[in-house]
């Protein structure tokens, strides 16, 4: 019998290296680009971006990592984090991830999720929906 098997691995970039989740900050590589290409000739179907920075300079890090996975991989790429206005979906987008993902938590969701998806279409949206959320 065959089972179909869906590979999306995810990537939490902070301050330029990969961490394990975005509760807990210890490094599971320092060098982000070449664990993207690790999944990529594993078999994902695509990858998960998250920028976890705090900074304006760790956040302009990681764009720059994104656009240095998406030339080594052949797989769509998703990515998000720190989307806070239509600039950050912006250059999200133009790193080359087929989606920015938007969460569904933040305070202005409504409005990204309008200005995102009149500039780019809404089919260049993913949605982060946290567990604790009641509805969508």
């Amino acid at each position: 019998m065959n089972t179909y098997k869906r590979l999306t691995p995810c990537i939490f970039i902070h301050d330029g290296k990969a961490v394990k989740r975005f509760n807990n900050r210890e490094i599971l590589s320092d060098d982000v680009v070449e664990l993207a290409r690790q999944y990529c000739e594993s078999d994902a179907k695509e990858l998960v971006v998250f920028d976890l920075s705090e900074t304006d300079e760790q956040h302009d890090i990681a764009i720059d990592l994104m656009k240095k996975i998406n030339r080594q991989i052949h797989i769509p790429m998703l990515a998000g984090g720190n989307v806070k206005r239509l600039e950050d979906a912006k250059k999200i987008l133009y790193a080359g991830a087929k989606y920015v993902i938007l969460n569904s938590r933040k305070d202005n969701f409504s409005e990204m999720l309008h200005e995102v998806s009149m500039r780019f279409g809404k089919d260049k949206i993913a949605i982060s929906v946290d567990e604790k959320a009641d509805s969508f």
